[in-house]
């Protein structure tokens, strides 16, 4: 597990981030305005050296918290369920030729869902990276990712 990143930088970069399970607040049980702003510094942080297009997702109950406490431009995507945000950055991958237009997909998320299209990506020659948060990060993902980045929880410059 890297502290920061390391690996090549060049090419086009894209991060999905699952907001709801990078920021999640354990001991309070929800997400919180302070912990989307964490969240998103942090992203910031680590990986400033891939200058990624950013897709965030989250659940309707928290799309507007996460759409006014995100301070950059991403696109915002919302999926609401079990699972919700997960499936609406599934489709991303799913259907917008990710493989031919990124060198780089970081995928912020522990999720074992996305086990699966990031070893597809791995293996059309895409480097792959996990993100992880404050979520678990499942042993499926890690052996499908060529690295994984802990999301460093400081907080940002006021």
């Amino acid at each position: 597990m890297l502290d920061a990143p390391h690996p090549q930088t060049s090419g086009r970069s894209l991060f999905l981030g699952d907001i709801e399970n990078l920021g999640w607040d354990p001991q309070l049980k929800t997400l919180t305005p302070e912990r989307v702003q964490t969240t998103c510094f942090g992203v910031r942080r680590a990986l400033w050296p891939f200058q990624p297009q950013e897709v965030v997702a989250s659940s309707h109950y928290f799309a507007e918290m996460v759409w006014f406490h995100w301070d950059r431009p991403a696109r915002r995507l919302v999926g609401s369920g079990p699972d919700g945000a997960d499936l609406k950055l599934l489709e991303v991958l799913a259907n917008e030729s990710v493989s031919e237009r990124y060198k780089t997909v970081v995928i912020g998320s522990g999720d074992g869902i996305f086990a699966e299209p990031a070893a597809k990506l791995a293996a059309q020659g895409v480097q792959v990276i996990a993100l992880c948060g404050t979520g678990h990060l499942s042993k499926r993902l890690k052996l499908a990712v060529h690295d994984v980045i802990k999301l460093p929880f400081g907080a940002p410059p006021v």
